[in-house]
């Protein structure tokens, strides 16, 4: 069973690293296992005790009231919670928890029933996007098995997704999406697909992997309104593949150059090109 650190738990549920330290000595929240040198290590249990726990100190209970309660207690303060922004905080980290317990099956069902409760959007926005923020997966790093599980199972809901938006075009503009050579994770280029299509737009999804002369000549034969292509980390921009497409295919076409990260140094390379959030697309559209 894998084991996590004190940066995890913090990733996973929001709450500072010093404070789970000071839950753990103070009231004795968790009892991590530590190696020889120290260091804390935590079980998947550890993990769900954290989850629920900081979901509801979030939500108004004292963590000295938690303090020595079971799994079960806990748990039963969990399902009695009904404001809907607890439900989905909820169901992010049952996300969690199926994916590092290998629950391929829970994982699709909490999913599905996501979109009958709330729809594609919700369902997208809300609580696929904040999972693949807290499991680190907005690029794709993490080549381990639950890893490959979550992200298979999340691309299929997208492009689920896609198919239920409706196709009406409300706007005379068009966008073509992709990712250059050597890129092959799209799953953040399907959300921006869903969001271009949501709005209105015109979208050919060119995919992954495409090379400067295929892009050159779709882009000549189609001429979008927006070049759209996914890069989690802006600063690498300049190292990036897709510079040699820049200054030869764009003239008139917005390249909009989507990230996982906010507001930073502006990164000067050409006129045409602008940098978002990929929380953004909707904004870069106006």
């Amino acid at each position: 069973m894998k084991d996590f650190s004190i940066k995890h738990l913090e990733n996973f549920s929001g709450i500072k690293a010093h404070t789970i330290r000071v839950w753990e000595q103070r009231f004795g929240i968790l009892q991590p296992n530590r190696s020889k040198s120290n260091i804390r290590h935590y079980s998947l249990n550890d993990v769900k005790l954290l989850l629920n726990t900081a979901l509801l100190v979030k939500n108004g209970f004292k963590i000295s009231e938690l303090a020595g309660k079971d799994h079960h207690s806990i748990a039963t303060k969990i399902r009695q919670l009904t404001a809907d922004k607890a439900r989905r905080e909820k169901v992010v980290s049952q996300l969690i928890i199926c994916m590092y317990s290998h629950d391929i099956e829970q994982f699709d069902d909490i999913l599905d029933s996501c979109f009958v409760t709330w729809g594609v959007d919700i369902t997208l926005q809300e609580l696929i996007l904040p999972f693949l923020e807290k499991v680190k997966l907005l690029s794709y790093h993490d080549s381990s098995c639950e890893a490959h599980f979550a992200i298979t199972a999340i691309r299929r809901k997208i492009i689920l997704g896609l198919e239920r938006v409706h196709s009406n075009i409300k706007s005379n503009k068009s966008a073509l999406l992709f990712l250059a050579e050597g890129e092959h994770y799209d799953l953040m280029l399907l959300f921006i697909s869903y969001i271009l299509k949501k709005n209105g737009i015109k979208v050919w999804y060119l995919g992954t992997n495409i090379s400067k002369d295929n892009l050159g000549l779709i882009l000549s034969l189609k001429k979008p309104d927006y070049l759209f292509t996914y890069i989690p980390h802006k600063q690498k921009f300049k190292e990036h593949a897709v510079i040699p497409y820049i200054n030869k295919y764009l003239t008139e076409t917005n390249f909009v150059v989507v990230s996982c990260e906010q507001k930073s140094a502006k990164l000067e390379i050409d006129p045409h090109v602008s940098f978002i959030h990929y929380n953004d697309v909707e904004i870069a559209l106006k």
